[in-house]
């Protein structure tokens, strides 16, 4: 689905550009991640924080089990 306006105006200065057919972006330059791993579920979430070139940051909470999918790695079992 394309970006729309809303999408387009998300304050990450030059480094966001949106492809011609408006449905991919990319951020280039240097970026930042930090991840953080909260123990108050037990471990379950992962905490990302990512700093863009442009300084601005977004915070992102993603079940641990889907990122380790997403990187492919496998689950212990344990």
């Amino acid at each position: 689905m394309p970006f729309d306006a809303q999408d387009k105006a998300a304050p990450l200065d030059d480094t966001f550009t949106i492809s011609a057919d408006g449905e991919t972006a990319t951020v280039t330059g240097e970026m930042e991640v930090e991840i953080v791993r909260p123990a108050d579920d037990g471990g379950a979430r992962f905490w990302l924080t990512i700093r863009f070139p442009s300084g601005e940051t977004l915070d992102v909470r993603i079940r641990r089990a889907q990122l380790l999918e997403q990187l492919d790695v496998e689950a212990d079992e344990s």
